[in-house]
């Protein structure tokens, strides 16, 4: 595109709309409905309201795009109808691809050769507006197609069109595709791409990709075929000048949630460990997490600290960053009135004189986590805190509320995965969203 609307600029705007009975709206819980008797939303002046049969005025978000000049591979210009078509093909309940955006869309009309045009439907005032403009696809390539049709034909899934520096020459399944220089992409004029052609080669392993690179019969070896796995022979084969390697942060983080104010019956099992926001910072300060990074990930990724990580635009640059301090954690339990009074090595509560000894879920299968979760214990010992490591299959442990550990709130320490939104998913986090009956264990699965 030409630019990213904004709605400083005035092609985003945000306008006041009335809304009847029977048109689709966001509600106040971000689901999309058709406005009827009792739906609740928010009106125009931000406050909650039920429909009771009569008028509501909702905001609603619009945003306008302009391609550049493109051209496809094959000289036809790409236009806003392509865009238009991308969008068809995305809400075509035959296309598996989230329908996320598409539920959210009012409107995605083409205004002229060049330009789009994006309408949310009534209450969706989405922060990344600026992003909601589908990939041109080339309809007068595919048009004669179904959607079902596009997901096997070789003009879709072999050789398809390009308006980007490469485009597809060859492709030999299981071997190998080649890629040559698009001689109508918008910059050649530039001297663009560099390179004539790539050739991108399949192969079986990481074990023979990384020979390959290292014998000099690959250039590139990229993330989806390299691990963590692969780390400690790429860092040596880096340190002896044979490749550089580079390592990205991905999207996932592992974490480990405390069980407070655990579900009624799970509660009154035990004490309410983590209520005291000193024990659990005693807990994160007794964890070696740095240790735990170099031993298991090759010092590679870094600790979080918040939800996102420091690169992120968003990252808190005032949030509490808690050291590994054993001593430290323990002054802070001994504070807590959390002491070892028959000095067996473990601390007890004062009020019941239960010994503070937690289960630790994780699940079966993930090594990373079966190793932190080992670490954890050996950790956590040194600070009087007897923890039993639990494993579970994962289908038991992310089970739907209120019978699974997870979501039922059944736990003490649970460790899983984590992904890292673009826009951090503050909402997660609100009292609101706790699971429980009243709001249909919020995260769990068929929310009924």
């Amino acid at each position: 595109v030409e630019k990213l609307p904004n709605l400083a600029d005035g092609d985003a705007v945000l306008v006041p709309v009335e809304v009847n009975e029977g048109e689709v709206v966001l509600d106040v819980n971000g689901e999309v409905v058709v406005l009827q008797n009792e739906v609740t939303v928010q009106n125009a002046d931000g406050n909650t309201v039920n429909f009771v049969g009569e008028p509501i005025t909702m905001m609603q978000l619009s945003a306008e795009f302009t391609l550049k000049p493109l051209v496809w591979s094959d000289g036809e210009p790409v236009t806003a109808d392509d865009s238009v078509y991308s969008f068809e093909l995305a809400a075509d309940p035959a296309t598996p691809v989230p329908k996320f955006l598409v539920e959210r869309t009012a409107e995605y009309s083409a205004e002229d050769d060049l330009s789009i045009k994006w309408v949310g439907i009534p209450g969706y005032l989405d922060r990344t507006y600026f992003t909601n403009i589908w990939t041109p696809y080339p309809r007068h390539y595919w048009g004669a197609f179904s959607a079902t049709e596009l997901l096997a034909v070789e003009q879709s899934n072999r050789m398809p069109l390009s308006h980007g520096p490469f485009v597809v020459a060859e492709w030999v399944a299981g071997d190998h595709i080649r890629l040559e220089r698009n001689e109508h992409y918008y910059l050649a004029a530039e001297g663009l791409p560099r390179v004539d052609a790539i050739q991108v080669r399949f192969v079986p392993n990481a074990d023979q990709l990384l020979a390959q690179i290292l014998e000099g019969q690959c250039d590139i070896g990229t993330h989806d075929a390299l691990g963590i796995r692969e780390a400690e022979a790429l860092l040596e084969a880096g340190d002896n000048n044979l490749l550089a390697p580079y390592f990205e942060a991905g999207s996932v983080f592992e974490h480990i949630d405390f069980g407070i104010n655990s579900a009624p019956a799970y509660a009154s099992t035990r004490p309410d460990w983590f209520e005291n926001v000193q024990v659990r910072q005693a807990i994160v300060m007794c964890t070696d997490r740095q240790g735990m990074v170099d031993d298991f990930l090759f010092g590679q990724p870094e600790i979080m600290h918040a939800y996102v990580p420091t690169i992120h635009p968003l990252y808190p640059t005032d949030v509490s960053v808690w050291p590994y301090d054993v001593a430290g954690a323990n002054t802070l339990l001994d504070n807590a009135g959390l002491v070892d009074s028959d000095e067996d090595g473990i601390r007890e509560d004062p009020i019941s004189g239960s010994p503070f000894a937690v289960t630790l879920l994780s699940t079966i299968g993930n090594e990373l986590g079966e190793n932190v979760a080992a670490a954890l214990v050996e950790d956590l010992a040194d600070c009087g805190i007897e923890v039993e490591v639990s494993l579970l299959q994962g289908d038991v442990y992310f089970a739907d509320g209120p019978d699974g550990p997870l979501f039922g709130r059944q736990f003490d320490l649970a460790a899983f995965p984590w992904l890292i939104s673009v826009e951090p998913n503050c909402s997660l986090y609100l009292t609101s969203r706790i699971p429980s009956a009243e709001n249909s264990w919020s995260l769990n699965h068929n929310n009924e």
